[in-house]
């Protein structure tokens, strides 16, 4: 999770999910701290070559993608999805 410094009260937060296995911990945590502070999630998802991950990566990223959306909607907190590719 980064947080800029000099934007307090911080209105964005970026969690970059980048890696699998990926920790629902680190996601909760991201939540919560948006839940706490009133600020909008933006969650990066990177999308590497099929040739470089195999074919059901990108399926998988985008399961995790949809679970962390979905815990953030249980505690309202408003999630922006960003596709690095």
């Amino acid at each position: 999770m980064l947080i800029a410094r000099g934007s307090h009260p911080y209105q964005n937060l970026l969690l970059l999910l980048a890696e699998l296995p990926f920790s629902l911990a680190a996601a909760q945590l991201a939540v919560d701290a948006a839940r706490m502070l009133s600020a909008e999630l933006h969650l990066g998802t990177v999308h590497l070559p099929a040739l470089v991950v195999g074919e059901g990566r990108r399926e998988e990223m985008e399961r995790v993608q949809r679970e962390i959306t979905r815990l953030a909607g249980l505690y309202h907190v408003k999630v922006h999805p960003l596709a690095l590719e």
